[in-house]
């Protein structure tokens, strides 16, 4: 009966990182076709996504913790890291994130998103003052490849990706490497969906007050207005609530492992959605930032 729990538990976890990651690629989608349908800017976007999302997630802790939903901000070390979070890797990965797919596309964006992981795994290499592993150059020749077939499709000569486009999706990697080491304090402290969603509110309140995209005019019809319920619904709340609960369920490096689905769905959601093509260098320089995934996850 034991042994009967734990598989489904397992199972249940599974379930919860891999339709999270779908989750999150679906929500790229949605914002490429709010991109390109429907004329609106990631300087619109962002801020009510970061900003809605996080109000969200902050009334959902509040109702689940009451008081307690607080305690993050009685310690003055753990408030600074707190904005330090929001600031720069939330709102900083979610502005570069939408901004790349504004400029080439979801798939490409989220690609390129990942290779946050060997920046982390290099940044750790000169924090220990240790060469990298065999293992780890092989993570870095593979970006360094994968980057390179996205950025030119093989060509030394011109570039295949737009300026703009590659520059916004690299600075999102090294925000995503920021995201994923800047928090570890709090998170030894705290519960990761009040980490998360109080950053997500700080973060929403920096870019509303940078962008004030409430000074933008937009029209806003029923389908713009279904798409934005979707990339914050689906693609911020109920994502990141699912992930949590599977690393809860079956832990950190197996899911870690299941969430490379998201470039995954994002690519086949634009391929078969929103009708990008893809080139066979694409797919190739996909892969190798894909495998660099699934080896940092092995070595853990």
């Amino acid at each position: 009966m034991e042994t009967q729990k734990q598989q489904t538990k397992q199972w249940l976890g599974f379930l919860m990182a891999f339709t999270g990651g779908c989750l999150w690629g679906f929500s790229g989608a949605c914002s490429q076709f709010l991109f390109t349908y429907k004329n609106l800017t990631s300087d619109w976007l962002v801020p009510w996504r970061l900003m809605i999302a996080g109000t969200l997630m902050v009334v959902i802790l509040i109702l689940r913790k009451g008081r307690e939903a607080f305690a993050i901000w009685r310690n003055p070390r753990h408030v600074r890291l707190l904005i330090l979070f929001g600031l720069l890797g939330i709102s900083g990965c979610q502005y570069s994130y939408l901004t790349s797919i504004q400029y080439s596309n979801a798939g490409t964006a989220t690609v390129l998103q990942y290779l946050g992981p060997a920046l982390i795994m290099l940044y750790m290499c000169i924090r220990t003052r240790r060469a990298p592993r065999p293992v780890e150059i092989i993570v870095l020749l593979l970006d360094l490849t994968g980057i390179f077939l996205i950025a030119t499709h093989g060509s030394f000569h011109s570039l295949a990706l737009s300026s703009q486009a590659l520059f916004w999706g690299l600075l999102g990697a090294v925000f995503v490497a920021i995201y994923t080491v800047s928090p570890v304090t709090l998170l030894a402290n705290y519960d990761s969906f009040a980490v998360v969603g109080w950053g997500m509110f700080v973060g929403g309140i920096a870019v509303m007050l940078w962008q004030q995209p409430w000074r933008t005019p937009v029209v806003l019809d029923g389908e713009a207005i279904f798409f934005i319920g979707c990339v914050i619904v689906f693609g911020s709340v109920l994502a990141f609530t699912l992930y949590v609960e599977g690393v809860r369920h079956i832990g950190p490096s197996i899911v870690g492992l299941i969430s490379s689905i998201e470039p995954v769905s994002a690519a086949l959601f634009t391929v078969f959605w929103l009708g990008v093509t893809l080139t066979v260098a694409d797919l190739l320089g996909f892969a190798c930032i894909l495998l660099t995934i699934v080896l940092l996850a092995l070595r853990k």
